[in-house]
C-alpha cells in the first residue's frame, strides 16, 4: 500500500494471479481498485487449502540486516544495477538515498525469504522472481545457505540440502526446464524458482 499511496490519480491498477479467490486478495483489490472487474479463466471458485497468501513488507529503513549482508559472507548476489552508485552500507540512521533503498531491498529479499521458509517449515514451494538473473542469483543463495551442494538431478538427489532448488526460466534449455518441472513434481528438490511471466 505504500507504493500505491504514491501513485498519481487515474492510474489503472491490474492484478493477475492464479489464486484470486481468497478473501485477502479480494479485500486488497477492493482497497486499491475502483470498481474491480474479475476475469476468471478457470471457472473455479475456490483456492486449494494448500495455497496460502501473504504480503511481506521489505522495508530497508526498519530492517537493517542488509547493512551487513554485503560485508559478511552471506552468499547474496544482486543484479549489480547499483554497482557504480554510492550505497550507504553503514548509514548510521541517516536518510537513505533511493539507490541505497533499492539495493537494500535486493539484499533483504533473500534473507526474508529464508525466514519465511524456516518459519513455515516449507517442504516445497514455487518461488517467482522478476528476471532470469534474479532466479539464478536466488538459486545460488539457497544453494549456499544449504551447504553449497547444488541440485544435480535425480542421480544426486537434493533433499539433503534444506534449501535444494532448481530454476525454470527461458535461459534454460527446454529439456532442462521439462526435467526440472518433472523432478519438482516428484519431490526431488524443495524449491522451484521461476520467472513471474
Amino acid at each position: 500500500l505504500a507504493v500505491y499511496s504514491r501513485l498519481p490519480n487515474g492510474v489503472q491498477i491490474m492484478l493477475f494471479s492464479a489464486t484470486l479467490h481468497s478473501k485477502e486478495i479480494r479485500d486488497f483489490s477492493n482497497k486499491i481498485c475502483k470498481n474491480p472487474q474479475w476475469v476468471d479463466l478457470k471457472g473455479k471458485d475456490f483456492v486449494p487449502d494448500t495455497v496460502h497468501h501473504c504480503i511481506v513488507e521489505i522495508n530497508p529503513v526498519k530492517n537493517r540486516e542488509w547493512e551487513n549482508a554485503k560485508q559478511l559472507n552471506t552468499g547474496i548476489t544482486t543484479d549489480a544495477v547499483h554497482a557504480r552508485d554510492r550505497i550507504q552500507y553503514q548509514s548510521n540512521n541517516r536518510k537513505l538515498s533511493n539507490e541505497t533503498k533499492s539495493e537494500a531491498i535486493k539484499l533483504l529479499k533473500p534473507l526474508v525469504l529464508k525466514k519465511v521458509i524456516d518459519a513455515f517449515k516449507m517442504d516445497q514451494c514455487l518461488v517467482f522472481c522478476r528476471t532470469r538473473l534474479d532466479c539464478d542469483n536466488l538459486e545460488s543463495y539457497l544453494t549456499f545457505i544449504g551447504g553449497g551442494r547444488k541440485f544435480q538431478g535425480k542421480v544426486g538427489g537434493g533433499k539433503e540440502n534444506p534449501y535444494s532448488c532448481a530454476v525454470l526460466h527461458s535461459g534454460k534449455r527446454q529439456d532442462e526446464r521439462a526435467a526440472n518441472l518433472k523432478l519438482f513434481k516428484e519431490g526431488q528438490f524443495r524449491f522451484l524458482i521461476c520467472t513471474d511471466v
